[in-house]
């Protein structure tokens, strides 16, 4: 059977922004509040997770991720507005696409 896969990758000022690996990083990070939790559930080391944030911070206008300082409970990671923004736009380029591809897999002759 053949099929068509389509993958979004964001560039900005021809600098990839976000693809999947990142956007699975920050979902993550949002529904754990923690970039080591995040990284564990990834299967990816703590130093390769900061350093796919710190590319997504580079080639973004705002930064994408706020620490907490530790405390009693421990700190943590949140999303910024900027990164919630981030995340949206993806969601909702997303959901086309993969509209898009469906139909592409329906209507493919090959």
């Amino acid at each position: 059977m053949t099929r068509v896969d389509l993958h979004i990758h964001i560039s900005r000022n021809d600098t990839l922004l976000v693809n999947p690996e990142r956007i699975r990083l920050l979902r993550l990070v949002a529904s754990t509040g923690s970039l080591l939790k995040a990284s564990e559930k990834m299967g990816i080391s703590y130093s390769k997770a900061w350093k796919l944030l710190e590319a997504v911070n580079k080639a973004s206008s705002d930064s994408v991720l706020k620490k907490v300082r530790g405390g009693k409970g421990g700190g943590g990671a949140v999303l910024t507005e900027y990164g919630k923004l981030i995340l949206n736009e993806y969601d909702a380029i997303e959901k086309v696409v993969h509209q898009f591809m469906h139909q592409l897999n329906t209507e493919i002759n090959l």
